[in-house]
């Protein structure tokens, strides 16, 4: 039976087994212990409640048990293969596609389990990945589904912040620090950078006048997808939604700040003076890999062609403020780089505009420090 026909229904049944098995494992099974008080050590016990949205679960470390379990329901080899839930070994059988893992289910938009992501067991050997997801399916595209949406839509509903973060152990973090008074909803893409796909299903999820938050890792990848995210929101939210972004310490992520500091700290990340605009860490972040060429004149015109296509794309009310802000970084006159954010601008100014085209390609840090980029005349806007 190859993948293309297996029923669609088949699919999502077999999912629904294996996530009650997988939830059965981690709650009764003594190999699960170890897990258990891991997630009590990083202050996640609340997935450990009977009644827990997240309905989280345990994948035992032997070769075939979730296979033989389905088996027994009447699941077919091809069945399974097609569902991503086994994948073949060596030898030409069948064996789980995730073992000895603390497994969290990932649901579509009208609350089928469709996937799962998978976290390593605690003392798992270094060499092994500490995530795995299901691979694509007919059932499951990673680009279109987010950790969370569906097991927090009440709490969507009903208002307070949407969260955007980067792992599935930050959305169950966020979820145990936030109260009824201060709500945060977080969610997460899940082995791929945030998509349009994922903005599309957040405009079709969440309400309009609902606040943005990104709390990536602050690290220098966690920087670069705030870039990205910045891009596609700003694309394609609503201009009553404020877009703002989290200054978590160095280095750290939700998870990790709630497991280290506590649940209030985590809350104070995710609000009030801790926060600043998306559009300022997106540019800083993006001015980032400049610094050493600032310096130089050539290396601070170049930044700012380079910057300006971000700036382009806000609302027509907030560029001033980022042309001079960006100015006052690089030791440049705001006419300067105003000039460099009008070359960047469409005929479609504001927020909702695309940067389709820009009349020149910047140059790169390594480019103007090169020996050629010195001894060549001064870059010119």
């Amino acid at each position: 039976m190859s993948g293309n026909t297996v029923p669609y229904d088949r699919l999502l049944a077999a999912h629904t087994e294996a996530q009650s098995f997988y939830r059965q494992q981690l709650l009764t099974s003594p190999v699960a212990q170890g897990p258990c008080h891991y997630l009590a050590q990083r202050r996640l016990a609340h997935v450990l409640a009977p009644d827990s949205i997240w309905q989280a679960g345990y994948a035992p470390a032997r070769w075939t048990d979730l296979a033989d379990h389905l088996t027994h329901l009447g699941f077919g080899e091809g069945e399974l293969l097609s569902a991503g839930l086994v994948c073949r070994s060596r030898r030409g059988g069948v064996i789980d596609h995730f073992r000895a893992r603390i497994m969290l289910p990932q649901r579509d938009e009208a609350g089928h389990v469709v996937g799962f992501i998978g976290r390593a067991a605690p003392g798992a050997p270094v060499d092994v990945p500490k995530y795995l997801n299901t691979p694509q399916t007919p059932i499951y595209h990673k680009r279109q589904v987010l950790f969370g949406l569906h097991d927090q839509r009440r709490a969507l509903a009903v208002g307070g912040r949407l969260v955007l973060v980067e792992g599935p152990l930050d959305v169950l973090a966020i979820a145990a620090a936030t109260t009824a008074e201060d709500p945060a909803t977080a969610v997460a893409p899940c082995g791929t950078a945030l998509t349009r796909e994922h903005v599309e299903l957040l405009t079709r999820c969440v309400p309009d006048d609902l606040d943005i938050i990104v709390a990536y890792d602050n690290d220098q990848s966690g920087r670069q997808a705030t870039v990205a995210t910045y891009e596609l929101l700003i694309e394609s939210t609503h201009p009553n939604q404020t877009l703002v972004a989290a200054s978590l310490p160095r280095g750290t992520d939700p998870a990790e700040l709630l497991q280290v500091h506590g649940p209030a700290a985590l809350r104070s990340a995710l609000t009030g003076q801790t926060l600043h605009p998306l559009a300022e860490q997106a540019i800083d972040a993006s001015l980032e890999p400049w610094v050493p060429v600032l310096d130089g004149i050539d290396g601070r015109v170049a930044a700012v062609k380079a910057v300006a296509p971000l700036i382009a794309k806000l609302p027509e009310a907030d560029v001033a403020h980022q042309v001079v802000r960006l100015a006052g970084r690089v030791n440049l006159a705001p006419v300067t780089v105003g000039i460099a954010v009008t070359d960047a601008l469409t005929s479609h100014p504001g927020r909702g505009s695309r940067v389709s085209r820009v009349s020149h390609q910047p140059a790169t840090p390594a480019q103007v420090l090169s020996p050629q980029a010195r001894a060549s005349p001064r870059l010119e806007i």
